[in-house]
């Protein structure tokens, strides 16, 4: 039994080994005939396909090779790509955090205005009474004094510029 699986397996092989060729070398005769080329036409003809395929190769070749060159070029783009958006990203946070500086330091700017204005109205209301005080004072002595003025940080009493004065008495 196994003598005749041996023979059955070696027959098949022998089919194999030397019909194929057989059958493709028919297949191929055939071709030619139906072309109408000759024996030497069709060997021409082969050979062109087989030039054709080569220069395909190589074209094949250089295309692979030209791609692998553009993946390159494309990952190393990629990589500048994402140290620029990181890039963005630090400066986005850091544009947020000098807006917030900012926004603090106007606010603490307008408090100080605020603090300016209030003593400069305390400043102008003091020096409002105590050149009222002042020139009252040398309003007795001359009836004409009805103004006065601050200058190089004095008072400065006078009958016909500057504020006016407000006495309580005539």
């Amino acid at each position: 039994m196994i003598l005749i699986n041996s023979s059955i397996i070696v027959l098949v092989l022998l089919v194999i080994l030397f019909v194929r060729p057989a059958y493709l070398g028919y297949v191929t005769y055939q071709g030619m005939k139906e072309s109408d080329l000759s024996l030497e036409d069709y060997g021409m003809s082969i050979q062109e396909l087989k030039d054709g395929m080569l220069v395909a190769g190589t074209n094949l070749s250089t295309c692979f090779n030209f791609n692998q060159i553009l993946i390159n070029q494309l990952e190393q783009s990629s990589d500048d790509l994402a140290v620029c958006n990181k890039q963005l990203s630090n400066y986005a946070v850091s544009e947020e955090r000098y807006k917030t500086q900012i926004n603090e330091l106007e606010d603490e700017i307008n408090e100080k205005e605020n603090e300016l204005n209030q003593y400069k109205s305390e400043y102008d209301e003091l020096t409002k009474n105590l050149a009222s005080k002042i020139c009252c004072k040398m309003k007795i002595d001359n009836n004409k004094i009805n103004y006065y003025k601050v200058e190089d940080n004095d008072i400065i009493c006078s009958e016909d510029i500057g504020d006016e004065i407000s006495c309580s008495f005539g």
